[in-house]
């Protein structure tokens, strides 16, 4: 009788070296370390975000706070709407993705979440400067005082734990967007800061906490001049979310995951038509505006709106894996945008072409990571080659990038590498 050895390491580690040192959570299922149908929580901060637009006149946020969200290139990200994150869809595609290459790898070839799909899905930019500079290490008492000044928040409405290690509450920003505007232009940049602020910490940048976000992201929300550098909010959520899976798929242990999974979860649904709840109607992001202007939410608005179990797959982790296995090219959209007619997306949505197969480092804050579209060139209507490999790190400096920890770097400007005392003004 003959008997296959199933091999859960690669002959030739040189591309994935992670396989080889049984690091990777797949080799941790392969072996039995963890349990099969263990899943991988999503950490959010959303929630009571959502509650307060749906309780907004025609769920919109004010014009005249709007129009400063939209200057800095947030703006459309507060018309997704509140979805549900499918916990064993993300768990099933953590499992799958290479931190070598920043890809997930299918029994057919590689794809990855991609410069693209971001700016389509979310519309924010990708074009300006990196979200970076310095991690500011003020006293509590400090940075009451700087929220004050640009938040408007009151010492009285902060209370005894609103702001802590440098962190404000999502619930203190939540309660101020609940009270009163105050009518004048400090108060709607005011209420602006507010707005972005809840929306990077239970959003866009989600992290271990699930309840706060960090003060010095304020230190690029204070200039609305139209000479104020235009950031890549787009390439800096992207790299969060590559960090936070290469992390995840590295830790047969976690339990949870940071970042904009609900990003991930999109990427799937577009490219995956069985894993994807079926749309009942588009109706909420009409393909025609009533000024005729168009569509006037990100794509990945499309899926907002209450399921029912005859329209959303009731998805366990063992259905998603199986599901992934099975998955063929034929059942695979490399090209999931082409019939959305995208000249009727936003504006935003597709400013930036011309970046979307960008090949380089894209950074947030400390984080650096590879954006390679050379792997995944169908995603771009190109025809496929053996990539190359020159950008990739190798395992010494994989392992050197991905421990450098932000809260070592506190007090330094991270894009000059100096001290920064500087007080924020």
């Amino acid at each position: 009788m003959a008997f296959i050895q199933a091999r859960s390491i690669p002959v030739n580690d040189s591309l994935l070296y992670l396989q080889s040192q049984r690091v990777h959570r797949s080799y941790a299922i392969f072996s039995g370390a963890i349990k099969p149908d263990e899943v991988i929580k999503p950490r959010r901060c959303d929630q009571t975000f959502w509650g307060h637009i749906s309780h907004l006149n025609r769920e919109r946020i004010d014009n005249r706070v709007l129009q400063y969200l939209n200057l800095k290139g947030l703006g459309l990200v507060c018309k997704l709407g509140q979805q549900r994150v499918d916990h064993a869809l993300i768990t099933a595609l953590v499992e799958r993705w290479r931190p070598e290459t920043h890809t997930f790898h299918f029994r057919f070839w590689e794809a990855t979440i991609t410069l693209q799909d971001v700016q389509i899905m979310r519309g924010l930019p990708i074009d300006g400067e990196v979200v970076s500079g310095t991690w500011y290490k003020f006293t509590d008492e400090q940075w009451v005082g700087l929220v004050s000044q640009h938040l408007g928040i009151t010492p009285q409405n902060i209370g005894e734990r609103g702001i802590e290690k440098g962190k404000i509450r999502i619930s203190t920003l939540i309660e101020e967007l609940d009270m009163d505007l105050v009518d004048n232009i400090v108060g709607h940049q005011q209420r602006a800061r507010v707005y972005m602020l809840a929306m990077m910490g239970g959003l866009l940048f989600s992290d271990s906490s699930s309840h706060d976000v960090p003060l010095s992201y304020i230190y690029h929300l204070l200039d609305f001049s139209p000479a104020a550098q235009r950031l890549s909010w787009g390439s800096a959520v992207l790299a969060h979310v590559y960090r936070n899976l290469c992390h995840t798929a590295q830790d047969p242990n976690a339990k949870g995951i940071n970042g904009a999974m609900l990003l991930v979860q999109h990427w799937a649904y577009a490219r995956i038509s069985t894993l994807a709840p079926q749309l009942v109607s588009d109706i909420h992001i009409k393909l025609v505006h009533p000024e005729g202007v168009g569509i006037r939410k990100p794509y990945g608005a499309r899926w907002h709106g209450k399921r029912t179990h005859s329209n959303s797959p009731a998805h366990v982790l063992v259905t998603c894996r199986a599901a992934l296995t099975a998955l063929t090219e034929e059942h695979f959209e490399w090209l999931p945008y082409e019939a959305f007619y995208l000249d009727r997306l936003p504006p935003q949505c597709t400013a930036d072409i011309g970046l979307w197969a960008y090949r380089g480092p894209i950074i947030f804050w400390a984080t650096i990571e590879m954006h390679l579209p050379n792997r995944v060139c169908k995603q771009y209507k190109w025809i496929q080659y053996v990539p190359d490999n020159d950008e990739l790190y190798n395992a010494a400096d994989h392992e050197r990038i991905h421990s450098t920890s932000l809260h070592s770097k506190a007090g330094v400007n991270l894009l000059t590498n100096e001290p920064q005392a500087t007080y924020i003004q």
